[in-house]
């Protein structure tokens, strides 16, 4: 079968061959030479493939035209598409953006609302510290006034008082102890004089500034503030001689002053010249001064004075 095959094959091409040749040589013999017929053939040959590339040229032209017309169709299918899905995703972004404002502004709200509340809250506190403060500031400044008026008035009694330590007082003590058990009292009660009382009084009678003058005094009680208005031509020797009494070596009369001075001590009374006025106006300025202090009635003068 394969040998039949090939037998045929043979035969035809030999046929073909033939044929071939026939049409050389009926070409040929139209043609004078072989460079005519080349040159004949070879422009044919450029004519069919200035032809054919025509043809693809424009078969390439129009399947151009048809591919940029289909993308283009795509194009716009496709940018039409987009644009669909933009403007979706754009409406879905807008309410979501409306969504957004409104809680926004919700939140905003809420928020103002809490922060005026607290603001209030806030203000109403500092009201009520301010408050305070202020009451603290005032009670702070009245503390600081008084302890200054105490201060003052400490420093005043101590202007106007026989000044003893407390070792000075507390030897006093022990002396009028030992004194109940002596016959002769005068010998101590010099003694708690001299030692302890003489010194620290006349300091007392410089700085108030008692002279040997005429005039009213007044003997006050740092405890009861109860007072003792007197008179007297020599104020120094007179304030001299109440002390004296109040220790038991006065020759002045015993007056009810001594011994609430015995009792409570020396140093626990004031000491004031209350006015220095002439031996004529004694009287008068006695009158006036006790019923001033009304120290017939709170206090230890027995009448309104003047005698």
């Amino acid at each position: 079968m394969v040998r039949i095959i090939s037998l045929i094959i043979i035969f035809i091409l030999l046929i073909v061959n033939f044929l071939l040749a026939r049409k050389f040589k009926i070409t040929l013999g139209r043609y004078n030479s072989i460079d005519a017929f080349l040159e004949r053939e070879r422009a044919n040959r450029l004519q069919e493939l200035n032809r054919q590339m025509e043809a693809q040229r424009q078969e390439m032209l129009e399947r151009f035209e048809e591919e940029r017309a289909r993308i283009r169709l795509e194009t716009e299918e496709k940018r039409a598409e987009w644009f669909d899905e933009i403007d979706a995703e754009r409406k879905v972004e807008q309410q979501e953006l409306i969504t957004l404002r409104e809680s926004l502004r919700f939140e905003e709200e809420q928020l103002q609302k809490a922060f005026e509340i607290r603001s209030n809250r806030i203000m109403e506190d500092a009201s009520v510290i301010e408050e305070a403060l202020k009451n603290m500031k005032e009670k702070h400044e009245r503390t600081i006034e008084a302890m200054k008026e105490q201060e003052k008035e400490q420093d005043e009694i101590e202007f106007h008082r026989i000044v003893l330590t407390s070792a000075e007082r507390h030897d006093i003590e022990l002396l009028k102890e030992v004194e109940k058990k002596l016959h002769n009292k005068d010998i101590l009660r010099k003694l708690i004089y001299k030692s302890y009382i003489e010194v620290p009084m006349n300091e007392m009678f410089a700085r108030i500034g008692v002279e040997s003058s005429p005039g009213i005094y007044k003997i006050e009680n740092i405890n009861n503030k109860k007072t003792y208005i007197g008179q007297s031509t020599n104020l120094r020797n007179r304030l001299r001689e109440h002390i004296k009494s109040a220790i038991g070596i006065s020759s002045i009369a015993s007056q009810a002053v001594h011994n609430v001075m015995a009792e409570e001590g020396i140093e626990n009374f004031l000491f004031t010249v209350l006015d220095p006025c002439g031996r004529g106006n004694l009287n008068e300025r006695e009158k006036y001064w006790i019923d001033f202090y009304k120290s017939n009635e709170w206090g230890y003068n027995r009448t309104r004075g003047g005698s």
